[in-house]
């Protein structure tokens, strides 16, 4: 600080924030499967977050709250109409149903799974 005294968390992990993160995704297209000017496309994501602490390291008790490593994976697939101004989609959230958690330690929710229906006007 200004009158020089070290400053308590450098160097420290950031609280609620893991230190490494890691996401991939593999994705498949493949033209006119159903109907002449269709288009299908299947994905797999994942993302890796290592553990980490939801408080600084140097502050509070040795039984600090720690947020385990987790590794959720998504699946899904989107399928586009010949006319390309509609598309269905269908996913699989957290495909394995891990137990998942944001940032502040809160659940995220289980296995999900998802539609949806997009219309583009223009």
């Amino acid at each position: 600080d200004a009158r020089g005294n070290p400053y308590q968390f450098y160097r420290m992990q950031i609280r609620n924030e893991p230190s490494f993160k890691f996401s991939g995704n593999i994705s498949y297209s493949h033209k006119d499967i159903f109907k002449r000017g269709s288009a299908t496309t299947l994905y797999y994501n994942t993302t890796y977050v290592e553990g980490f602490l939801r408080n600084w390291s140097n502050v509070g008790s040795s039984n600090l709250s720690r947020i385990p490593t987790q590794y959720p994976m998504d699946v899904g697939m989107a399928y586009t109409f010949p006319a390309k101004k509609v598309v269905l989609s269908l996913d699989v959230k957290n495909f394995f149903d891990k137990q998942i958690y944001d940032n502040f330690g809160l659940q995220k929710p289980g296995r999900s799974f998802n539609a949806k229906l997009s219309y583009f006007i223009l």
